[in-house]
């Protein structure tokens, strides 16, 4: 019975469920980005100000 209000509601509101699966869509791409650079940076294990003043 509730699956079928849900649907319902999708049917006739396209734009908000868009909006919500592209909000979601983006929070889990930034979590995944967050999650996959931390580790890079915690073996790196050299000060910021060193990797500021670096030529390259």
């Amino acid at each position: 019975m509730m699956l079928r209000y849900a649907l319902q509601t999708v049917r006739h509101r396209n734009a908000g469920f868009l909006g919500a699966f592209v909000a979601l869509l983006c929070a889990t791409a930034l979590i995944t980005a967050c999650g996959t650079l931390l580790p890079g940076r915690v073996a790196l294990r050299v000060a910021p100000a060193e990797v500021a003043t670096a030529k390259g």
